[in-house]
C-alpha cells in the first residue's frame, strides 16, 4: 500500500509537470495573439503562488518543493528559470507570473548556488566566492521580478519603498493585502540574501531598510506563508544583522518564537539557531541539541516542503560533521 502511495504521488507530480511544460510549448507555437494572451495566462495562473492555499504555493512549484531528490529539481530548474523568463517577455503585464519568476530564481540561488558553496573545504575559497558571485547575481534578480509584480499591481510601489523616505514606505506598505504577502517576501528575501553576502555593496546596503520593511509587512500579512518561511528569515536576519544594520536579539526570539508556533520549527530553522545562535555564542551544547533536532524532523512530516528539508538536514549533518571548527573545546 505505502509503494502504491508513493507511485501515485510520484506519477501525480509528473502529470503536473507534463501538463505545465504541454502548455508552455503550446502558448509559443499559437499564432494568434489573443489565444496566446489567454493560453500565457491560464499557464501563469498554474505557477502563481496561491494566497488561499494552505501553503501558499501552487500545484507547479510544489512539484519541485515536495521533491526528496534536490540533484533531480537541481537539473530541471535552469529550463524551468529561462522558460519563465520566456514567458514574461511574452506577457510583461502579468503580475503574478513577475512573482513567480522571483520565487523561482530565490529557491534556485539559495539551494542550488548558495548552499552547497558553504560546505566546500576552505582551500576551495576561490569556488566558493564565484559560487556566492552567482548566487548574488539570481538574488538580485529574483527581486528585481517580484518587484516588477509589486509594481504592476501597485504604481511606483518600489520607488516608494526604496527612495521615498519613511513615510512614503509605510503608505506603500499599507495598501498591501494578503495576496501580496508572496510577493513581498520573494522580493525581500532576494535582496537581503543578496546583503548578507555583500554587506559592504552599497546598492545592497541601499535596499536594506525596504526589505526589512518589506518581509515585517509579509509577516503581518501570513506569517503562515510557505509554512512559516516568513518570520524564519526575519529570525535569519534579525540574529546575524549587527544592530546598527537592523539585528536585534529580541526581535529574533520573536520571530523563532513565531516560526516554531506556524510549524513547530523546521530542519532549516533549527540550523540557522545552531549556526547564528550556538556558534557565536561557543553553546557546543546548545548547537547539539540544535542540530539534533533538525536531523531528526521526517521530511515526509511535510511533504509540500520536503525539498527543503532535505537540503537543511543536509547543511546540518554538514555543521555536526564539522563541528570543531567551530568550537575552541
Amino acid at each position: 500500500m505505502m509503494l502504491q502511495r508513493y507511485f501515485f504521488s510520484q506519477t501525480k507530480r509528473i502529470r503536473t509537470l507534463s501538463v505545465l511544460f504541454c502548455c508552455i510549448m503550446c502558448v509559443f507555437f499559437l499564432s494568434s495573439c489573443s489565444i496566446k494572451k489567454m493560453a500565457m495566462n491560464s499557464v501563469a495562473g498554474m505557477l502563481a503562488p496561491d494566497a488561499e492555499s494552505g501553503d501558499g504555493q501552487s500545484g507547479a512549484i510544489t512539484a519541485f518543493t515536495s521533491e526528496n531528490d534536490p540533484e533531480l529539481v537541481g537539473d530541471a530548474f535552469p529550463v524551468i528559470l529561462k522558460l519563465t523568463e520566456m514567458m514574461m517577455l511574452e506577457n510583461p503585464e502579468n503580475d503574478g507570473l513577475a512573482v513567480t519568476a522571483g520565487q523561482l530564481y530565490v529557491i534556485y540561488a539559495n539551494v542550488f548556488v548558495q548552499a552547497p558553496a558553504e560546505m566546500l573545504p576552505p582551500p576551495m575559497v576561490r569556488e566558493q566566492n564565484a559560487a556566492y558571485d552567482r548566487a548574488c547575481n539570481f538574488f538580485r534578480r529574483g527581486s528585481g521580478y517580484a518587484l516588477r509584480g509589486l509594481d504592476l499591481r501597485y504604481e511606483g510601489f518600489s520607488g516608494q519603498v526604496f527612495a521615498g523616505g519613511a513615510e512614503s514606505r509605510e503608505a506603500a506598505l499599507a495598501q498591501t493585502e494578503k495576496a501580496d504577502a508572496a510577493a513581498l517576501f520573494w522580493a525581500a528575501s532576494g535582496a537581503l540574501a543578496n546583503f548578507a553576502l555583500n554587506p559592504l555593496d552599497a546598492a545592497a546596503l541601499e535596499m536594506l531598510e525596504g526589505s526589512v520593511a518589506m518581509m515585517e509587512r509579509a509577516a503581518e500579512l501570513d506569517a503562515t506563508y510557505f509554512g512559516g518561511l516568513i518570520p524564519e528569515t526575519l529570525f535569519n536576519f534579525y540574529s546575524a544583522a549587527p544592530e546598527f544594520m537592523g539585528g536585534s536579539m529580541e526581535k529574533a526570539e520573536a520571530a523563532f518564537a513565531q516560526a516554531v508556533a506556524v510549524n513547530g520549527g523546521s530542519a532549516s530553522l533549527f540550523t540557522t539557531y545552531a549556526k547564528n545562535i550556538c556558534i557565536p555564542a561557543q553553546d557546543g551544547e546548545g548547537f547539539d541539541e540544535a542540530i539534533g533536532k533538525a536531523l531528526a524532523i521526517r521530511p515526509d512530516d511535510n511533504p509540500s516542503n520536503r525539498l527543503m528539508t532535505v537540503v537543511a538536514q543536509r547543511r546540518a549533518a554538514w555543521l555536526k560533521a564539522n563541528r570543531s571548527a567551530f568550537f575552541l573545546e
